[in-house]
């Protein structure tokens, strides 16, 4: 399996496909500063830029402009990030009458577990209903304007089928991929639940996984290797995002399962993660 999985990555990896994973180092946010969702209501569209949208919006009863990021394009995600990272890193030290402050993106340990949740209780309803989403990750993850996450782009979804065999085709994004996806053997939900352990990720280390990898580490690290989860997370957070990219998907738990397990966290912590708004 290992010489099949080293064959169809140095396939994957051409000079074509590794436009989406080039070095990308997310801006490291000193300061404590902390954005609650459920504080923030956006109302009317303003204008667009070059990185996104730009809102009319109400934060913890003050009135602020909200800029959402449009990260769909995978190309531009990693330039992207790494400019909004820099703007931010840059805004936030300002501060003075006449140049606007800026509301911060860090989320208490309580908003990343809702944001989770809510994933989490989305795909669960997904596979009680035989859908196979095959390509969760954070791109495919937006914001109403109630702070709920939803689930969109169902453009290679599947009904679940009876036979495993049957679902088999390589679908999905590099690095949110489950392994067996990757190498083309028979699947079923659990490519989601996969997915969604690396989702988990990235929301609570506000980084792009294996970012700068090359295919040689690409290849390493669908064998044995993870990202590398912080020495700040939970325990319990950490624990379920090893459970959902085991490499063997039925080791994985079910969504349900994850959302007893995320409902059960002890958010009253005083830790700390971010989250993009896209």
């Amino acid at each position: 399996m290992d010489e099949q999985l080293d064959k169809h990555l140095a396939r994957i990896f051409g000079e074509n496909n590794k436009k989406g994973f080039e070095e990308c180092e997310v801006t490291k946010v000193v300061e404590e500063w902390e954005l609650d969702p459920k504080k923030l209501k956006i109302s009317n569209f303003i204008a667009e830029g070059a990185y996104g949208s730009v809102y009319k919006g109400v934060y913890d009863g003050k009135q602020v402009a909200v800029k959402i990021l449009d990260l769909s394009d995978e190309k531009r995600r990693t330039t992207l990030t790494k400019a909004f990272a820099q703007e931010v890193s840059i805004w936030h030290k300002l501060d003075h009458p006449n140049v606007a402050s800026i509301l911060g993106r860090r989320l208490s340990l309580n908003s990343v577990t809702k944001l989770a949740l809510d994933v989490a209780r989305g795909l669960s309803y997904l596979h009680s209903k035989k859908v196979v989403h095959r390509d969760v990750k954070t791109t495919n993850l937006v914001l109403d304007k109630e702070g709920r996450v939803k689930i969109i782009d169902f453009g290679v979804s599947r009904v679940e089928a009876s036979c495993p065999t049957n679902m088999s085709a390589e679908t999905g994004t590099i690095g949110y991929m489950a392994p067996e996806v990757l190498i083309g053997l028979p699947y079923d939900h659990k490519c989601d639940v996969y997915s969604f352990g690396i989702c988990l990720w990235e929301i609570y280390s506000c980084s792009i996984p294996y970012s700068g990898q090359s295919p040689h580490a690409f290849s390493a690290m669908y064998k044995s290797r993870r990202p590398e989860i912080p020495n700040t997370c939970p325990s319990a957070l950490a624990n379920i995002m090893k459970q959902c990219w085991d490499d063997d998907p039925k080791k994985r738990p079910e969504m349900q399962e994850v959302v007893l397990m995320l409902e059960a966290i002890d958010t009253q912590k005083k830790l700390h993660s971010c989250f993009y708004c896209y």
